[in-house]
């Protein structure tokens, strides 16, 4: 599974809260979020960028950035953070407009996505199904050779949609062989090798007549 599938993997219900007011929406802790970039992605950069405050300097908000590595691709979010707006200090509003961004950047990778898309998430679905889905039964058949599981490995499909060729064996090659070895008409009575005339004298004994006139 790579680090993308397990970041947009849905969050057990478990660990997901509701805020009460604004609508009681559902939500995944600061904490948590760290814990799941912690587990998939290892150590991050984090940083508030800006502080954003309104005309009377009052912090309602900031912009930071999260910087991760995620499947050999070092990716950065700017995402904005905001305050809940019954802080007390400025300390306690900036807290928890970056403990915000910091959730809205990971949504952006896909962490707890599925509380933002609700019902219409598919992402999970999909990769998972990319990851695991392979060559499409209904593509088109690339030209040459392929592969076909349905008869063996070994077995070949043909570039000129004849079907299907089942793999040839020691056996039967052996025997196409020696039918090709013998395949030179007899010069006594001018038919087969392998199916000589009655009277010829070349005509092999049957095997099911005993020699020497024994019954």
């Amino acid at each position: 599974m790579t680090q993308l599938q397990q970041l947009a993997r849905p969050v057990p219900s478990k660990y997901v809260k509701t805020l009460q007011g604004r609508g009681n929406p559902e939500y995944v802790a600061h904490s948590t979020i760290t814990e799941i970039l912690l587990m998939v992605c290892g150590p991050f950069d984090f940083h508030v960028t800006e502080v954003v405050r309104d005309q009377d300097q009052k912090i309602t908000g900031c912009l930071a950035t999260l910087t991760v590595d995620v499947d050999g691709r070092r990716t950065s979010i700017t995402e904005v953070g905001d305050t809940t707006g019954v802080e007390t200090d400025e300390g306690g509003a900036l807290k928890n407009a970056a403990s915000d961004a910091l959730k809205r950047c990971a949504m952006r990778l896909g962490v707890a996505l599925h509380l933002w898309a609700r019902d219409g998430y598919f992402l999970y679905e999909q990769l998972t199904k990319s990851a695991g889905g392979g060559l499409s039964t209904d593509g088109p058949v690339s030209a040459g050779t392929e592969q076909s599981s349905a008869t063996g490995p070994a077995a070949t499909r043909s570039s000129d949609g004849g079907g299907v060729a089942p793999p040839v064996s020691a056996e039967a090659s052996s025997l196409a062989s020696t039918s090709a070895a013998t395949s030179d008409p007899c010069q006594e009575c001018g038919r087969a090798e392998t199916s000589h005339a009655p009277s010829c004298s070349r005509r092999p004994f049957p095997q099911d007549n005993k020699r020497n006139g024994e019954q």
